[in-house]
């Protein structure tokens, strides 16, 4: 079966800013929790500020992830039929697997002593919901994008003429379902109704909350070209959009904690009305960027750093889903160890240095061993030429060629079966249910 419509575009072509912009987002998760979980570094309630406000500025990371995934699908899907059966085949096995298999290593490794049923019951309850670890939203996102998916490949075909009127009231909607989530949800407006609760604790998780980013996405794929233009002939504005955004951001941060004196809890919530406009200027200001560096090649055709982007780009799955794990422990063994004369900003950025560079360098060797490459959604990257892989692969082949001279010899060797008397019928016969 197969689904979409292909839109009639020139031929398709490598878009190495997809690779920057998933680089940068990926240093960037890794760099939000980082900060997060760091603030105690600092020994002022002004420090404590000043760091949470920069964690407020790393929350774009959800939103950039959305629209990257519509993005990419979209820009795929509508140049040639989405086939369900092949599709979800490779995202089985490239998304799906891999969650479920770095759930169930979460799990485990917070519950070590967990009687076996218990341990059941918490591994498929953080498997449906995505909480076996902090980061796992993300790939549960991924996974019900993948379901809407043929629905939005038609919507957006069905209605491509109409990208600013569909852009439009998205945003509307998105701006009022954040107005709502910020100032009812969050502030516990409904006491103790069990349906605004939920909502609360789940919504975050569940793809409706982000539908102005997949749209986003969406129509940035289907307008490639025109969108590539305009950053190349807007930079300017684009960066001044950039500007403003962050701006914006740290003005009602700043008003919420000194003005408003709200918690610092509440100040930084992602799902608050800024953050669709902080969202959307800084996806643009990625795609720019993006742009920018893909569009100034060397002389071998391909952007500066291409070879680095594209491995870091290939592991950015296995970022998400390992980075936490190395946090964990590079803040319970290294970062006691940091000097405590040194500032706050550089143990934090040493933290994050740290986790970054273990886990892309294990993401890294990982993408090239059989087997374990799987576990970050990629199939193995050794070439088939590669020594050992092409020697493993040889013996393989030759097992299976004496395996089937072996068996062919050995019916050579059988000798013909006596007729059945009588209608009487042979035990083969009889187990196979011929009657």
């Amino acid at each position: 079966m197969s689904v979409g419509a292909t839109v009639t575009r020139t031929s398709r072509m490598y878009l190495h800013e997809v690779d920057m912009v998933r680089v940068v987002t990926a240093l960037a998760v890794i760099a939000v929790h980082v900060v997060a979980f760091t603030a105690v570094y600092n020994s002022t309630n002004l420090g404590v500020q000043l760091q949470n406000g920069a964690v407020v500025a790393l929350h774009f990371t959800r939103e950039v992830f959305i629209v990257l995934t519509a993005f990419v699908m979209v820009h795929n899907y509508t140049q040639r039929p989405l086939k369900l059966a092949v599709f979800w085949r490779r995202r089985g096995l490239g998304v799906v697997v891999p969650y479920i298999v770095w759930s169930l290593f979460y799990v485990w490794f917070n519950y070590p002593r967990h009687p076996a049923g218990a341990w059941i019951h918490t591994a498929l309850a953080d498997i449906l919901s995505g909480n076996a670890s902090y980061q796992l939203y993300y790939i549960l996102l991924t996974i019900e994008f993948y379901i809407v998916l043929p629905l939005l490949l038609w919507f957006v075909v069905k209605y491509k003429n109409y990208p600013w009127q569909v852009l439009s009231i998205s945003f509307v909607l998105q701006m009022a379902m954040m107005y709502f989530d910020f100032n009812y949800l969050e502030t516990n407006a409904f006491g103790a109704n069990g349906l605004a609760n939920w909502i609360n604790d789940y919504s975050w998780r569940m793809l409706p909350a982000y539908q102005f980013y997949i749209f986003l996405g969406a129509y940035g794929a289907l307008y490639l070209h025109p969108l590539r233009e305009f950053v190349q002939r807007r930079g300017k504005l684009v960066v001044l959009g950039a500007v403003s955004g962050i701006g914006l951001l740290w003005l009602r941060y700043a008003k919420a904690i000194w003005l408003d004196h709200q918690s610092i809890a509440y100040a930084t919530q992602v799902f608050q009305p800024v953050m669709v406009i902080y969202a959307a200027t800084t996806t643009l200001f990625l795609y720019w960027l993006g742009v920018t560096w893909a569009t100034h090649p060397t002389k071998t055709g391909k952007p500066r750093g291409h070879t680095l982007s594209k491995l870091l780009s290939d592991g950015s799955f296995g970022i998400y889903l390992i980075h936490a794990f190395i946090l964990n422990d590079v803040l319970l063994h290294i970062g006691p160890r940091l000097p405590g004369a040194w500032p706050a900003a550089l143990r934090v950025f040493s933290v994050w240095f740290i986790v970054a560079l273990i886990t892309c360098t294990l993401c890294s060797l990982m993408l090239y061993t059989p087997g374990l490459s799987r576990l970050i959604g990629r199939p193995c990257q050794l070439p088939p030429t590669f020594g050992p892989w092409r020697w493993l692969r040889q013996q393989g082949e030759a097992l299976t060629s004496g395996i089937a001279l072996l068996v062919g010899r050995r019916e050579e060797q059988t000798p013909p079966r006596a007729a059945v008397r009588g209608g009487v019928k042979t035990l083969d016969e009889v187990g196979r249910g011929d009657d």
